[in-house]
């Protein structure tokens, strides 16, 4: 796994800047929706009611964990 993990470093250290920003610009919200999707599902079976945030609480929250 170790070795697999480095020939994507290298093979994106070849990569042009400009080719990064644009598939960074595709692949920053699809991780952001992974990482809601996860964290939605750990808690799924945890949640009561009662236990929610409010938007303005949810929003702060995902945009400190960027």
């Amino acid at each position: 796994m170790q070795k697999k993990r480095q020939e994507i470093h290298d093979l994106v250290d070849q990569l042009p800047e400009e080719y990064l920003h644009q598939v960074w610009t595709f692949l920053a919200p699809l991780c952001a929706d992974a990482y809601v999707l996860g964290m939605i599902h750990a808690t799924m079976d945890t949640i009561k009611p009662g236990d929610f945030m409010t938007r303005e609480e949810a929003i702060g929250f995902l945009q400190h964990h960027r």
